[in-house]
């Protein structure tokens, strides 16, 4: 019998303790889950956000907050060159911040519960600033903890250049801080975490950007829709069928601007405040003008939706579509409008959702148009909706821009081919019709322009006949796009303008004098005409008879004028 012997620990000396082995994770592992982990800067906001969510709705259920109470606060705040993202969930008790904090990887959250679970969304505003803060405090205790990455030297030790790839373990143990606070027992009851991502000098614009910033964020955040948005309880009724409750919370960006020109802290203008001019000898240092703007973030859903170079149209209702499955794995809703162009509204696009934040943008659902037909990609941007993805053995991926590729997803993708089959095939439909619209624009535009150069004072027969056939050709190709059921209201106007045009131009063609066959056209006017007649008659009578003839032509010619 043959035997395999395992390999064992050295031995160690008589008397003295085992050798423990411990493996080397070098530092570049970090720059995976970092630098390296997200190709859309922004992501590592919505992770933070996505933290946030988890905890306050785990506040909720603890009964510290009210049921619809939970509010996230994101300021980028450009004289600090901070961006903070405050909650009031539960926060991390001070007996274990550093530890939950600093761990890699690691999550106790439940994935089939909660949004985030793999422990590593914590790391990600790492790669953007100098130092990461976390503040936070647990309910009950007097106790404030502040946990302090040391981000430029954690970036310095994933540079292959600058680092021999020094010990994970190491590395955070030197970089990663922890601060306690102690705070009055009237503050006891409060909870919360506070992230401030401190140092952007070399941060992206996608982050120092407040309009980028707002964009991405009414995108992709558990925020409720917009008060004028008419479908709002159909929604939320429909994710109550589907047995996932939407769970909104509330999301404000603040942005604190340096305001060139306006006015400082205490109020005066910044023109007229001797303590503005540096240098200017009154002891205190010049204070920049300073202006809060706040935006309260929604989902970006409205009324009406704009279609380009068009005027909007209203949004007339909402379509629910949900798997057969009990539970369902997945459910969604489709807004209902006049299918006209692509959209240019914020939310265009179907997009999917897990725990109510988006996976990535657009892409997942443009390669689901796609896989029907490549060029049916673009067909995504003339709809809205959403697809909450429900089932948690759909697993999105670490950078949450896809899912992972299982029998559950690939089954929800093929669950909703139908429903997007049908939507691209009225989509083409309406695509071709406006493109038959444009060239019938361009075929008017050819016909007038050939006519216009036709029309004289005389027209041949011939000509008249081939510009009226044209006429009535052109008229009916219009008619027929005017009867398809696809037609909208502005596209049948243009179509009705260009009929009054072609049946103007038709009219004046009739109008025209035809020269028979055999007939000469004259085309210079009454008295050039006479001038030649008399030279004429000049030419083949004797003058006394060329006198009486050219008289008796006046004469005739006064007579029958009047």
């Amino acid at each position: 019998m043959t035997t395999t012997q395992q390999p064992t620990a050295p031995a160690a000396a008589s008397g003295a303790q085992p050798v423990v082995r411990r493996a080397h994770i070098g530092s570049y592992v970090l720059e995976t889950l970092t630098v390296g982990m997200y190709g859309e800067p922004r992501h590592a906001i919505r992770e933070y956000i996505q933290n946030a969510y988890d905890s306050i709705r785990r506040a909720r259920r603890s009964k510290w907050l009210e049921p619809a109470k939970g509010s996230v606060t994101i300021t980028l705040d450009d004289l600090a060159s901070t961006l903070t993202i405050e909650d009031d969930g539960t926060g991390i008790s001070a007996a274990t911040a550093w530890s939950v904090l600093s761990s890699v990887g690691a999550s106790s959250k439940d994935r089939r519960q909660q949004a985030g679970f793999r422990g590593i969304g914590r790391l990600a505003g790492i790669a953007y600033c100098d130092e990461l803060r976390f503040v936070t405090k647990y309910a009950g205790e007097t106790t404030e903890t502040t946990v302090t990455f040391d981000c430029v030297r954690l970036r310095a030790a994933m540079d292959p250049d600058r680092s021999a790839g020094e010990d994970i373990q190491d590395l955070l143990a030197a970089a990663v801080t922890d601060k306690p606070r102690a705070v009055p027992p009237s503050e006891a009851p409060s909870h919360y975490m506070r992230v401030i991502m401190d140092g952007l000098s070399e941060a992206p614009e996608e982050i120092t950007d407040v309009a980028l910033l707002r964009t991405y964020l009414v995108q992709t955040s558990p925020a409720d829709f917009n008060k004028d948005f008419p479908f709002t309880e159909r929604i939320r009724a429909l994710a109550i069928d589907a047995g996932q409750p939407l769970e909104p919370i509330e999301i404000n960006l603040v942005h604190r601007r340096i305001d060139e020109g306006g006015q400082t802290e205490d109020g005066l203008d910044v023109a007229d405040d001797p303590l503005e001019e540096v240098g200017s000898g009154y002891g205190a240092p010049p204070q920049p003008a300073i202006t809060i703007d706040t935006y309260e973030i929604r989902k970006p859903y409205l009324s009406s939706v704009k279609p380009a170079n068009r005027n909007a149209v209203k949004l007339q209702n909402i379509r629910g579509i949900r798997d057969e499955a009990t539970p369902p794995k997945w459910w969604g809703w489709i807004g209902t409008h006049q299918v006209l162009g692509a959209l240019t509204d914020e939310g265009r696009g179907l997009r999917v959702r897990v725990r109510d934040i988006q996976i990535d943008g657009t892409v997942i659902t443009d390669g689901m148009f796609a896989s029907i037909r490549p060029t049916y990609a673009r067909f995504n941007e003339w709809h809205i909706g959403e697809i909450h993805v429900v089932c948690a053995d759909a697993i999105p991926n670490a950078r949450r821009d896809g899912f992972e590729e299982n029998a559950t997803w690939l089954a929800i993708q093929a669950e909703l081919s139908p429903t997007l089959k049908d939507l691209a095939s009225k989509t083409y439909k309406a695509s071709s019709g406006r493109s038959k619209i444009k060239k019938l624009a361009e075929k008017v535009e050819t016909y007038l322009a050939a006519a216009s150069q036709a029309i004289g004072p005389t027209i041949t027969m011939d000509e008249q006949q081939e510009l009226i056939a044209e006429a009535r050709v052109v008229s009916g190709e219009i008619a027929d796009a005017a009867s398809q059921d696809l037609i909208s209201a502005e596209d049948a106007e243009a179509l009705t303008a260009l009929t009054a045009r072609v049946n103007s131009t038709r009219r004046r063609i009739e109008d025209v004098e035809v020269v028979r066959p055999g007939e000469t056209a004259i085309t210079m006017s009454p008295a050039d005409a006479m001038s030649v007649v008399y030279e004429t008659l000049a030419d083949m009578l004797d003058p006394a008879l060329y006198r009486r003839v050219r008289r008796r032509i006046e004469e005739e010619l006064a007579r029958r004028q009047t």
